[in-house]
């Protein structure tokens, strides 16, 4: 198995997590909900990383640097968004509406 189908399927993991965070009535549960976050998340960088390692041999340095810099700066640029969005919806909304995304995105995006 390659990351065509590792990376999706960890990210539908992430979704699950962001789910159980956002439901959740317990620390315990909210404890999962994050380590399945964590765990799912992992495949975002890792997967990209093995592929751009299939993919770019000769350039990868380049291309793993570019994705490890435009990842922070959408951090960064998505820090204000998300403040207002969790004031409109509060925080377990952002994470459920999170979890829709993380769900339809690994299913609509095309892998080749």
């Amino acid at each position: 198995m390659g990351p065509r189908a590792v990376t999706p399927a960890l990210l539908l993991v992430a979704a699950l997590g962001s789910v159980v965070f956002g439901l959740a009535q317990s620390f315990a549960v909210l404890a999962l909900g994050r380590s399945l976050i964590g765990v799912g998340m992992a495949a975002a960088l890792m997967g990209s990383m093995k592929a751009f390692s299939l993919w770019f041999p000769r350039t990868y340095a380049t291309v793993s640097t570019l994705l490890v810099g435009l990842g922070a700066t959408g951090g960064l640029l998505a820090a204000t968004p998300l403040a207002l969005l969790k004031e409109a919806l509060g925080w377990r909304g952002v994470f459920l509406l999170g979890s829709g995304w993380w769900s339809w995105w690994p299913s609509s995006s095309t892998w080749g």
